[in-house]
């Protein structure tokens, strides 16, 4: 289920305190798209990703927090695909790192994609500097993907 609605009348410093409020309560995720609407006037438009079972709860505390007079229900259909965590070890001039990927599947099972997790990647770019954190992540990425589909893929830079 997909609530939206906007509101302008709330600050950018109230913002995060909703998105945390509305999480607690049982949304899975909620997206902010800052616009402009008649006269000028600065607004957000909050989507809200939540199950069935939330939708009250969630709503009754949306209009509590903003006074909004009316929510948007979206019906939408969802993909979602398999995903595991595993944790990979990294070494980067001669210390070692361990951080989680997720990995992505399809109903068969068959790799698709992959990421490093944001928290891992950041310590790991805290403590290197030998690599920016995009760096980092595009070679972690590269390698644990060779890794995955046991390719060998050689490249030669002209």
């Amino acid at each position: 289920m997909l609530l939206m609605f906007n509101v302008d009348n709330i600050t950018n410093e109230q913002v995060p305190f909703l998105i945390e409020k509305l999480m607690k309560k049982g949304a899975k995720n909620v997206h902010v798209i800052p616009s402009i609407t008649k006269k000028g006037r600065q607004e957000h438009i909050f989507l809200v990703d939540l199950p069935d079972s939330e939708v009250e709860s969630v709503s009754s505390e949306i209009v509590r927090e903003t006074g909004t007079i009316g929510i948007r229900i979206l019906k939408e259909e969802h993909i979602s695909y398999n995903f595991e965590f595993k944790e990979v070890e990294v070494e980067i001039d001669s210390k070692k790192y361990d951080l989680q990927v997720k990995i992505i599947y399809n109903d068969q099972q068959e790799y698709l994609a992959l990421k490093a997790e944001y928290e891992d990647l950041k310590k790991i770019a805290a403590e290197v500097d030998i690599y920016s954190f995009n760096e980092l992540k595009t070679i972690i990425e590269s390698e644990v993907t060779k890794k995955i589909i046991d390719k060998n893929i050689a490249v030669d830079i002209l």
